[in-house]
C-alpha cells in the first residue's frame, strides 16, 4: 500500500516552492527596473544624437530658439520627456564660419538637466 505525504512534508514542499515563486518575482521586478532604466539611457543618448542632427544640417542657427527644438523633439520625434532649456551660441575666435553652440537638454521624467556641445560650421 502506498503511504501519502504527511502534513509535515507537504508543509516544507509548499515552503520551498513558495521561496522560489517570491525570488524570481524580485528578479524578475529587478530586470524591468534594470530594462526601464536602459531603455531611458538609450532615448536620451538618440535625443541628444537628434539635436545633434539638428545643429550639423540647420542653414542657419540664428533662428534656432529652444522652444523650436522642444517642439520638434516632442511633436516630430516622440521624445515627450525631453525639452530644451537652453540654448547658447558663440563664434569661438571671431569666425563667423564656425558655431559653437551649448545646450542644456532636461528630463522631464527625471528632472535632471545635461549640457553638451555642437560644432557647427556655416558654409562661407
Amino acid at each position: 500500500m502506498k503511504k501519502a505525504f504527511s502534513l509535515i512534508e507537504t508543509i516544507i514542499a509548499l515552503l520551498v516552492v513558495s521561496i522560489f515563486v517570491i525570488t524570481s518575482t524580485f528578479v524578475i521586478n529587478r530586470i524591468k527596473e534594470i530594462s526601464s532604466e536602459n531603455q531611458h539611457a538609450v532615448r536620451l543618448f538618440a535625443a541628444k544624437s537628434a539635436i545633434f542632427d539638428y545643429y550639423m544640417y540647420w542653414s542657419s542657427t540664428d533662428e534656432i530658439t529652444p522652444e523650436t527644438v522642444t517642439e520638434w523633439l516632442q511633436s516630430d520625434l516622440g521624445f515627450d520627456e525631453f525639452e530644451v532649456e537652453n540654448i547658447v551660441t558663440t563664434n569661438p575666435g571671431n569666425d563667423e564660419n564656425i558655431s559653437l553652440i551649448k545646450v542644456t537638454l532636461k528630463d522631464t521624467l527625471t528632472g535632471r538637466g545635461e549640457d553638451f556641445y555642437v560644432v557647427s560650421y556655416n558654409k562661407p
